[in-house]
């Protein structure tokens, strides 16, 4: 058989088309076959085009949303925080301040104060205000708004005041005179006494230097008295702290509540069993004073 079909080829005999081809070429040239490819055709591209579309229409309204958002959150930026502002006061410290620096800082900023008030820490306002924000020391500073609190603000003020309940921020003193609202007492009032010697005409004037001194760390003193090293009482305190260096001056133990002077207190101090503050290296301050071991009068370095 395979040499008889082998032979055909060769003498240019052509096959005969069979039945079953002649019925395919027939279905797939027929017009209703035609018609369905392209009617096939036609619905696959309308879905391509279709999903096409809905891609587009799905993307450019994302793109939309997210710029509108931007755009919306960037005018939002521009505008200026609304809020109340309340400073609340101690009644009995006159001297505990006002949080002045701290409110100029924050009235800088892009805000507006839609109501500035100050209230006394008696009234029910303010012990409302207390309450609801678990406020410990007076005076406070009190920013309310409706909404929350912008970043720009938030980054302001992170070092200086807490954000509370995200749309309030509350400044509160870091460093006495404060009103402690627990105990209800003053914080940071210090007793001062200074310590002399009369029989030193020259030394300098313990007084006004060390006021002047421990004022430039915000101490305030609550009282100050001078005592001289004749005295029975001058003799008992060289004695009791055992004072080589005079004049000078003791603090009370209220000193250990400002944290900026205790950074430095070693350098020029002791702090006694008994919490009280001794000045002892009068070097530092560069003045003229008497060294009860020697008897002798050191003039300035």
């Amino acid at each position: 058989m395979t040499d008889t079909k082998k032979n055909t080829e060769e003498l240019g005999v052509k096959k005969e088309p069979s039945c079953c081809d002649e019925k395919k070429e027939k279905k797939y040239n027929s017009p209703v076959f035609l018609a369905n490819l392209r009617k096939n055709l036609t619905q696959t591209l309308i879905a391509f085009l279709g999903l096409a579309v809905a891609i587009n229409i799905i993307v450019m309204t994302y793109f939309t949303v997210t710029v509108n958002k931007k755009l919306g959150e960037a005018i939002d930026i521009t505008k200026p925080q609304e809020g109340k502002l309340t400073l609340i006061v101690p009644l009995n410290c006159p001297n505990c301040g006002d949080l002045t620096v701290e409110k100029k800082k924050f009235l800088a900023e892009n805000v507006e104060i839609t109501d500035d008030k100050i209230l006394s820490a008696d009234s029910e306002e303010a012990k409302n205000i207390i309450n609801e924000f678990g406020l410990q020391r007076l005076p406070a500073l009190v920013f309310q708004s409706e909404k929350e609190i912008k970043n720009q603000l938030v980054r302001a003020f992170k070092d200086d005041a807490q954000l509370d309940q995200e749309k309030t921020i509350v400044w509160e003193p870091k460093q006495p005179l404060y009103f402690d609202v627990n105990s209800n007492m003053v914080v940071g009032m210090v007793k001062a006494i200074y310590i002399t010697d009369n029989s030193c005409t020259e030394c300098y004037d313990v007084m006004s230097t060390q006021r002047s001194v421990f004022q430039q760390f915000g101490i305030v003193f609550a009282s100050e008295k001078t005592v001289d090293i004749s005295e029975v009482d001058g003799k008992n305190l060289l004695d009791k702290y055992k004072i080589t260096s005079v004049p000078t001056i003791i603090m009370s133990p209220e000193t250990k509540e400002y944290e900026n002077l205790n950074s430095v207190w070693s350098k020029v101090g002791t702090i006694e069993l008994d919490g009280a503050y001794v000045f002892r290296n009068l070097n530092a301050i560069n003045v003229i004073y008497k060294d009860l071991a020697t008897g002798e009068m050191i003039l300035k370095q």
